[in-house]
């Protein structure tokens, strides 16, 4: 996806007009330059994947991906 370098990935299907329905519980990480960088997953009206989503808190290009699943935090609520 052309989004400023934040690396989101819309995934694609055969289904015409595709639109958002819903996001999954969203999680976040530490990228190598300190600044948090928040995940979702996005849902289609169908409850079909319909993008993975990132950003980075300061809106700089994301510098890397999670290395495990372990290293995603589930609780926003901890970035304080």
């Amino acid at each position: 996806m052309n989004d400023g370098g934040m690396c989101s990935l819309l995934f694609k299907t055969t289904k015409p007009d595709r639109m958002y329905g819903r996001t999954l519980p969203e999680g976040w990480f530490m990228d190598e330059d300190g600044f948090p960088v928040l995940v979702a997953i996005n849902l289609d009206r169908d409850d079909e994947v319909f993008e993975l989503d990132s950003w980075k808190v300061d809106f700089s290009p994301r510098r890397r991906l999670a290395e495990s699943g372990t290293e995603i935090v589930s609780d926003s609520a901890e970035l304080g």
